[in-house]
């Protein structure tokens, strides 16, 4: 059973769909899902934060970072990678 809520906003090529996964996130440079099957994101404010399925005001994880830019997963570390 899928809790998510359809994207109607987005215009997408037949046979694609597209969910709404999360909100309240601001100005995201690069996102990737964590081993806890949750979605982590860097945001240009230099802030790394996590959100869950349907969740309105991610947590902010770190912060600091000069506009971070990526972000990958080895196992249960994370890498971020940022300008400057």
């Amino acid at each position: 059973m899928s809790l998510a809520r359809p994207a109607p906003e987005l215009r997408l090529e037949p046979g694609w769909t597209a969910e709404k996964y999360a909100t309240g996130l601001r100005s995201p440079t690069a996102l990737a899902f964590g081993p806890d099957g949750r979605l982590y994101v860097a945001q240009e404010t230099g802030e790394i934060v996590v959100a869950g399925r349907n969740s309105t005001k991610p947590r902010v994880l770190a912060r600091g970072f000069k506009t971070p830019l990526g972000l990958a997963w080895s196992g249960t570390r994370l890498f971020i990678s940022s300008r400057g």
